[in-house]
């Protein structure tokens, strides 16, 4: 219909601090780039039931692995569980979560790693990942808003600039023995590279919007 807004909205939005906290600047754009791998993965979780289900997609090492929706099985002397879709990573861990890079190759729907990711630490070029944060739905109807949010420390002793941002799921199945995967379900190279200076911290959000 003419006018109307998408059902389901994605923007980015990041939000530089000093070492005091002070808010030196903020950028939003809309996320375009949620990529392959998600569709695949929710293609996956629809089927599942009481049986096993699961798809093949490339995790971000460049390998093919099995994303498990669901682990179905008889042995009761284990417990099998799966967690499709978890991006709740504690601080310091960068493989999974919002990651951040300084790449800025062009976004391709096949995307299954950043370009070049920033890593986790305070050496020369690193960031200090923090704790995943996940959002309670929300909102003024029509509108259901959540959000995932990472904030990033320069401790490096240099400026650090980002290029890119991702977000990636861990998939873990255990049947009995754990089976790990990290994949790449949005990929977004920013429209204003952002900078943060040594001291500083970015704050960076995937908001999610859901119009009925």
């Amino acid at each position: 219909m003419s006018g109307k807004r998408p059902n389901l909205d994605l923007f980015l939005e990041v939000e530089v601090k000093d070492k005091s906290g002070n808010i030196l600047h903020i950028h939003r754009q809309k996320s375009k780039s949620l990529l392959k791998n998600f569709a695949q993965m929710l293609s996956c979780m629809f089927t599942a039931e009481r049986n096993t289900v699961s798809t093949t997609i490339t995790n971000t090492s460049g390998t093919s692995q099995t994303f498990f929706a669901s682990f179905f099985g008889t042995n009761p002397s284990y417990t099998i569980g799966v967690a499709p879709l978890c991006m709740n990573a504690p601080a310091g861990n960068d493989t999974h979560g919002i990651q951040v890079g300084s790449g800025s190759t062009p976004v391709s729907r096949d995307d299954y790693k950043l370009d070049t990711k920033i890593s986790h630490g305070s050496g020369s070029g690193q960031l200090q990942y923090g704790a995943m944060t996940i959002g309670i739905p929300n909102g003024t109807p029509p509108n259901t808003v959540f959000s995932v949010s990472r904030t990033f420390t320069n401790g490096s002793g240099a400026d650090v600039t980002i290029n890119e941002i991702g977000l990636v799921i861990l998939n873990c199945c255990y049947n009995p023995d754990y089976q790990l995967g990290y994949f790449l379900i949005a990929r977004d190279v920013l429209s204003s590279p952002q900078t943060v200076g040594n001291g500083y911290s970015i704050t960076v959000r995937y908001i999610f919007t859901i119009t009925a």
